[in-house]
């Protein structure tokens, strides 16, 4: 499932801008602005994605350049269309319960759910995928700090100025949940994502498990009247490469 929605990961991350560290111990302001489009530049590496509302302020539509993907809600079921196959998200207490794909492309059967999703005190805890082990998500205050292998550190900086981008959980489906179909998100923008593999080795008859590094992601956002205009990622690999993003957020 990771594969898949680090896709929509990539969609994802005063006149004088702002760094992180102007933001500690700021208070969260709310804005009435949408965030209209995202786009992402490389060495070699072009992305972006805009974003259409509906009457009651949802995201009704995606276009990247992959084409178009839209939602339709209904009561307890959110279709999230593609060019060829649909997701339908089952809701249950305001809170997305378990996906499916709709109609079944194999291997998935449509009525056994791909993936089902706990949650504690309207935090998600925890999600299961088939026949493997949860992924467990680690709360610290009002932050995800950890995601299983993945460990995150933060700024000062509200996750409201940045939209539903950068999220330590935007390999969800960001739409929703920037709209709190999963539960409570982090309060804050991350500053670090550290990202581990994990190393199993046979020694002396007993299986022993290792995280060794795989890359660190570290982020630095421009702000302007309470949004995020703009944010440099720079991810390091464990073997020395060095990627630099950059991100331009438009907002209504």
């Amino acid at each position: 499932m990771r594969t898949f929605f680090q896709l929509l990961l990539l969609g994802l991350l005063t006149l004088a801008f702002s760094s992180c560290s102007d933001h500690e111990n700021e208070d969260e302001k709310s804005s009435s602005s949408r965030l209209l489009g995202i786009s992402c530049t490389g060495e070699d590496y072009s992305y972006w994605e805009r974003y259409t509302y509906d009457s009651e302020g949802r995201i009704d539509r995606v276009h990247n350049p992959d084409g178009w993907k839209t939602f339709v809600y209904q009561k307890d079921t959110i279709f999230c269309n593609f060019d060829n196959y649909q997701i339908a998200y089952s809701v249950k207490d305001n809170k997305v319960d378990n996906w499916a794909y709709y109609p079944d492309p194999s291997p998935y059967d449509k009525d056994t759910p791909a993936e089902k999703f706990d949650y504690k005190s309207n935090r998600l805890m925890s999600w299961t995928e088939a026949t493997l082990p949860p992924t467990e998500i680690k709360w610290e205050d009002d932050d995800i700090v950890s995601i299983d292998n993945d460990i995150y550190t933060y700024t000062g900086i509200p996750a409201s100025y940045a939209g539903y981008q950068f999220s330590p959980a935007s390999f969800l489906d960001n739409g929703l949940y920037a709209m709190g179909l999963f539960g409570e998100r982090s309060k804050r923008l991350p500053l670090t994502h550290t990202c581990y593999s994990i190393d199993l080795q046979q020694k002396g008859g007993v299986l022993k498990r290792t995280l060794q590094l795989f890359y660190k992601e570290t982020f630095d956002y421009m702000v302007k009247d309470h949004h995020v205009v703009s944010c440099e990622k720079t991810t390091e690999f464990y073997d020395g490469t060095v990627n630099v993003y950059h991100y331009a957020l438009t907002w209504e």
